[in-house]
């Protein structure tokens, strides 16, 4: 009984792909931890704050490469015509890298108030944003991989990603002595590296067969033939947004509210509380492609969201439990004792990015299975809501409950969207 168990979930696609995105989502999540770890060591407080920020600038730009992978991912896993899809990336690649340098152009001529307002040099926010180039282009090579289901390359692009920015970042920083300049640069390296290779890691689309400067021939045709659909592509952009707007911009706002110390220290405590994001991100982008594919076949998924559902419930458990029992050594263990007076609040942190888990999950399946809907608008007044709410915060103890309150809201609000387009998709069924 207990072996043919064992057997059912060793073969389960939606238990082996989330454990392959697993263990390499936590190999690139370990790195990254050692990266910022040995940035706030190398780093003072001050300085840490500003590095963190600039991270979270590079969050809030990578809302399109989020979107893109999704997109990208959800044509691959229903079309499994090569051509078709060689097609749409030829031409997506030409069209983003134009729109990624009408953005870069906008972005460098607002980094005066940028600057002021986040009291961050500007040279920093332009080697910020010119990091863009990579993150329009890495998420279309990437949602290939996770469209085909191929989570073993997938994980490998990612654990190549946080190896090099580890490595290049330190010698930077530590052997050439060039501060925030050094880690910011190492981050744009390693993106101009990963890229290539993630090139290198696609076949079945043939693009290892030509050179990546004859990739940009137009096949407008097919692109538009695939992306044409107002309606169903727009509730992507506004879902991915939401969410990696909610993901990063409260490190923005603590940096424009709170003295560099405070800012700071409440970085390292954010960083720590999305730890559990990170971990059952892996559920939600093995879930995608596999929900999305059996929505083409006509497959109910609501089997799919059960299961994804239950493994998130188990790495948040385990996560909270962990932050509950042990804040103070968590934090002291990962960033030094410089940072454990702030641990007081990191339960709450952690809670808000748990939340924050199952609103990706249930909005993820949403797209996945064309669940989403003019209902989906509504996610726009949180983002708002958050620049708004969390200002008003006063100390540290105040703005992780604005926060934990946020979240809760969204995820309720995404709940109900869920639910009533799954209800009314079956009752229509019936």
């Amino acid at each position: 009984m207990i072996k043919k168990s064992f057997l059912r979930i060793k073969n389960d696609k939606l238990v082996r792909g989330s454990f392959t995105l697993l263990i390499a989502i936590g190999i690139f999540n370990l790195f990254g931890f050692l990266f910022h770890t040995i940035m706030a060591r190398m780093l003072s407080t001050a300085d840490y704050g500003v590095f963190a920020s600039l991270m979270a600038i590079i969050f809030i730009l990578g809302i399109p490469s989020e979107a893109i992978q999704t997109w990208m991912s959800r044509i691959v896993s229903r079309n499994k015509n090569n051509e078709i899809v060689r097609g749409i990336l030829e031409y997506a690649i030409k069209k983003y890298f134009k729109i990624s340098i009408i953005i870069v152009g906008i972005g460098a001529l607002s980094t005066i108030i940028l600057s002021e307002v986040l009291q961050i040099p500007s040279a920093l926010i332009i080697i910020s944003i010119a990091i863009l180039f990579a993150l329009f282009l890495i998420p279309l090579t990437r949602g290939i991989m996770q469209g085909e289901k191929d989570f073993k390359n997938l994980g490998l692009s990612m654990i190549i990603e946080a190896t090099l920015k580890l490595l290049i970042a330190l010698t930077l920083v530590k052997y050439l002595n060039l501060g925030v300049y050094g880690a910011m640069l190492g981050v744009i390296i390693t993106m101009i590296l990963t890229l290539y290779f993630s090139f290198k890691q696609i076949r079945s689309v043939g693009i290892r067969k030509i050179a990546l400067s004859e990739v940009v021939k137009s096949k407008a045709e097919t692109y538009n033939k695939h992306n044409s659909n107002t309606n169903e592509n727009t509730p992507i952009w506004i879902i991915m947004s939401t969410i990696l707007i909610f993901f990063s911009m409260d490190i923005l706002v603590a940096k424009s509210i709170f003295t560099a110390e405070i800012a700071g220290q409440y970085a390292v405590i954010s960083i720590i509380g999305k730890i559990i994001f990170f971990a059952s991100n892996s559920v939600s982008k093995a879930m995608f492609p596999m929900s999305s594919e059996d929505h083409n076949k006509e497959k109910r998924n609501l089997k799919i969201i059960k299961k994804s559902l239950l493994m998130t419930m188990i790495i948040i458990i385990l996560g909270l439990g962990a932050v509950a029992l042990f804040p103070q050594t968590i934090v002291s263990l990962l960033f030094g004792n410089n940072y454990v007076e702030s641990a007081g609040i990191l339960l709450a942190t952690a809670i808000s990015f748990s939340l924050l888990s199952l609103t990706n999950l249930f909005l993820l399946h949403a797209i996945s299975t064309n669940l989403t809907s003019r209902y989906s608008y509504i996610l726009i007044i949180f983002p708002i809501l958050q620049i708004i709410i969390l200002p008003l915060a006063t100390t540290l103890k105040d703005f992780s409950i604005a926060l934990l309150l946020l979240n809760t809201l969204l995820l309720a609000a995404a709940a109900i969207i869920w639910i009533a387009r799954v209800l009314n998709k079956y009752k229509s069924d019936k």
